[in-house]
C-alpha cells in the first residue's frame, strides 16, 4: 500500500467463483472468476497504509476475467510476470482476455481445455496446480498455514507434526514450507486418508478446485521421511526459507518460461538441492506443483527415464540447468 505512487493504475475488483453461466465450457467444474467494476489513476498517497485518493472510472457492466485471480484485498500485478501483461491489458486496454489460450494452458487443460484424453489421465494435475498456488500468501507469515495444519488432528488420520527443539523438547511444528505441506497427502498412507487431509487444507486455504478421484501415478513419499528439512535442532536458520525460494520461483519460472525467472529458478534450485534431507526429492515436491512442467525423479519414474528413455541423470549431482533440460528432452521424448 505504501508503495503506490501518484500515477499508478489501480482497479476495483471483485474475486469469487462460479459454476454456471460461463462463456465456455467449464465441464461442471468451478471457475474462479475476477470482476473489474473500476479502473483508477492514483492521485496521492497519503502513506499511512490505509487510503488512496483516486480518480475512478466505473466499468459497467463489470468485465470478468477468469482462472488467474487473487482473493487478497491488495494485489500488485507486475507487467511481463506470469500472466500480469495479459491481466492489465484486459483491464486498462478494454482488450479481451483470450480465454480458449487459458483454459489450454497445462495449469488448466485437464480440467477446461480441448485434451480430454489428457484430463482422463491426469485430472489430479488440477487440484495440485490449483492447490500450488495458495500456499504462497502465507509466505511471509507462515502461523496461518500452521494452525490449519495442526487441525489435522482432529481428523484422527496419521500424520508426521512433531519437531524436536534444540533445548531438547518436542513438540508441534512451529514452522513448514510448501513441499512439506504438499506431502502430508502425499505420503504411504490410504487414499482415504489422503482425500480427508487434502481436503481440510484445501478448505483452510481457498483452494476450490474439486479433490481427485484417483491418486494413480502421482509420487509418494516414505512415511519414515516426508519432511524436506531437518528437525529444528540440527536444521540451518534459512533451512525453510530457501525451500520457500524455490517454490515461489519454480512456479514463476513454469507460468512465464522467460530468461529472468528461468535464472532465478535454477539458482534457487541448486541452493535447496544441496540442503540435507532435500536433493532429488526436490523434484518430486515440483512434479507435484506444476506436473506439466517439471518432471519428478522418484523411482519409478526415473527408472522410466533412464531405462526406456535412455536420458542419462545423476540424481546425487543434479543441478537447476541439468533439470530444465531433462525436463526439455522428457518432453521431446
Amino acid at each position: 500500500m505504501k508503495s503506490i505512487r501518484p500515477g499508478d493504475r489501480v482497479a476495483l475488483k471483485s474475486a469469487y467463483t462460479r459454476k454456471h453461466g460461463l462463456p465456455f465450457d467449464n465441464r461442471g467444474h468451478f471457475v474462479a472468476v475476477m470482476a473489474v467494476k473500476a479502473t483508477g489513476t492514483v492521485r496521492d498517497n497519503p502513506g499511512e497504509g490505509r487510503s488512496l485518493l483516486v480518480e475512478w472510472t466505473p466499468v459497467d457492466p463489470p468485465r470478468e476475467w477468469y482462472f488467474f485471480t487473487n482473493m487478497r484485498t491488495m494485489w500488485k500485478v507486475v507487467s511481463g510476470k506470469r500472466w500480469g501483461t495479459e491481466l492489465l491489458r484486459f483491464a486498462f486496454e478494454d482488450e479481451p482476455q483470450d480465454i480458449d489460450g487459458f483454459r489450454n494452458r497445462p495449469f488448466w487443460v485437464a480440467s477446461y481445455g480441448d485434451r480430454p484424453q489428457d484430463a482422463d489421465r491426469f485430472a489430479w494435475s488440477t487440484f495440485y496446480t490449483a492447490f500450488a498456488d495458495h500456499p504462497l500468501a502465507y509466505r511471509d507469515d507462515r502461523e496461518p498455514l500452521i494452525s490449519a495444519i495442526h487441525e489435522l488432528s482432529k481428523l484422527q488420520v496419521p500424520l508426521s507434526v512433531q519437531d524436536r527443539f534444540a533445548d531438547g523438547s518436542s513438540g508441534p511444528l512451529q514452522d513448514i514450507c510448501p513441499f512439506t505441506t504438499f506431502g502430508l497427502f502425499n505420503r504411504g498412507i490410504t487414499n482415504d486418508n489422503r482425500r480427508r487431509i487434502a481436503k481440510s487444507l484445501a478448505d483452510s486455504i481457498g483452494v476450490t478446485a474439486r479433490l481427485p478421484e484417483s491418486f494413480e501415478g502421482i509420487p509418494v513419499l516414505d512415511n519414515r521421511r516426508s519432511w524436506f528439512f531437518p528437525f529444528a535442532n540440527k536444521r540451518s536458520a534459512d533451512h525453510i526459507d530457501v525451500l520457500w525460494r524455490v517454490f515461489s520461483d519454480a512456479l514463476e519460472y513454469a507460468d512465464s518460461a522467460d530468461s529472468t525467472s528461468r535464472q532465478r529458478f535454477t539458482d534457487s534450485f541448486d541452493a535447496a538441492f544441496a540442503r540435507p534431507f532435500v536433493g532429488s526429492m526436490l523434484t518430486i515436491g515440483l512434479y507435484w506443483a506444476r506436473s506439466w512442467h517439471y518432471p519428478s525423479l522418484d523411482g519409478p519414474s526415473s527408472s522410466f527415464i533412464t531405462g526406456e528413455m535412455r536420458i542419462d541423470v545423476d540424481k546425487r549431482r543434479l543441478d537447476g540447468a541439468a533439470y530444465l533440460s531433462l525436463g526439455r528432452s522428457s518432453k521431446r521424448c
